[in-house]
């Protein structure tokens, strides 16, 4: 079969006893579709959101990435600074790496980049889960510090209408599907023979970066592939690179805007 109950994957049985919140919102299908069989291979992983934010303390995904990629060197990025430094202890035992700073500041993930070497082989986003930090952290990350046939796994995509930040007009759902439309299309979506009939056609909002091969999506997450250098199909020969920043500039978590201001906003996740 193609799709196992998740009792019988590796993942799941590693992941329910760290306490990590990717078995809660059924992740563990999506992991165990991608990495079930090629985990003891993967070299190095990348993961914003410790856990700080957490109510059952940071550590739960590092805990579970320290033991389903045995040989992988594995990195966390968090917002919060004092809770990194606190825990200072622990993530050493667990033998990861981890830097701090708002991942809606592109500088700050370029930084990263540099701090942790880049050429990662799977990237998650787990972090604070608002549209801006989402859409820049994607635009640099899956640019510059994923391996050509690496995956970036973006999740919690479910409240990304709830909250709205930055411009106000970068919902995460919304660019996935126009990205999802402009690979399945391909052609298709513009002129020609196969261009589409009078008021069918595409309405193309977000300009679709290079190197994406392909993008899965189960409940509240979604999967993005890299091109390899060679590859000539799909979205893997668009010359567009990071075009889409200079009209989503970073401002900073604090000045994120939220319809629920007295709700506490997270920064991290797990």
């Amino acid at each position: 079969l193609f799709y196992r109950s998740r009792e019988d994957t590796a993942f799941y049985n590693m992941a329910l006893p760290t306490g990590t919140d990717k078995v809660d919102h059924n992740y563990d299908y999506i992991y165990s579709k991608y990495l079930g069989t090629r985990r003891r291979l993967i070299r190095k992983v990348f993961e914003i959101g410790l856990g700080c934010s957490r109510h059952y303390g940071p550590g739960a995904s590092a805990k579970l990435w320290r033991k389903y990629f045995p040989k992988a060197e594995v990195w966390f990025a968090d917002f919060n600074d004092k809770c990194v430094e606190k825990y200072t202890e622990t993530t050493h035992k667990l033998g990861i790496h981890v830097v701090t700073g708002d991942q809606s500041d592109t500088p700050t993930l370029h930084r990263w980049i540099d701090e942790s070497g880049g050429n990662f082989d799977i990237i998650i986003d787990d972090g604070g889960h608002s549209n801006m930090q989402q859409f820049n952290s994607f635009m640099v990350l899956f640019q510059h510090a994923l391996m050509p046939g690496g995956i970036y796994v973006l999740e919690d995509i479910a409240i990304s209408r709830t909250w709205v930040d930055g411009d106000d007009k970068h919902v995460t759902i919304e660019w996935i599907k126009d990205w999802i439309e402009m690979i399945v299309m391909g052609d298709a979506s513009g002129k020609g023979e196969s261009a589409p009939r009078d008021g069918f056609e595409f309405k193309q909002t977000f300009a679709f970066p290079p190197n994406i091969k392909s993008i899965d999506c189960t409940s509240g997450c979604c999967v993005f592939t890299k091109c390899h250098i060679n590859d000539l199909k799909g979205g893997c020969q668009n010359r567009f690179v990071d075009a889409a920043l200079l009209s989503y500039q970073s401002t900073g978590t604090g000045l994120l805007k939220h319809p629920y201001p007295r709700r506490k906003v997270p920064v991290t996740g797990a």
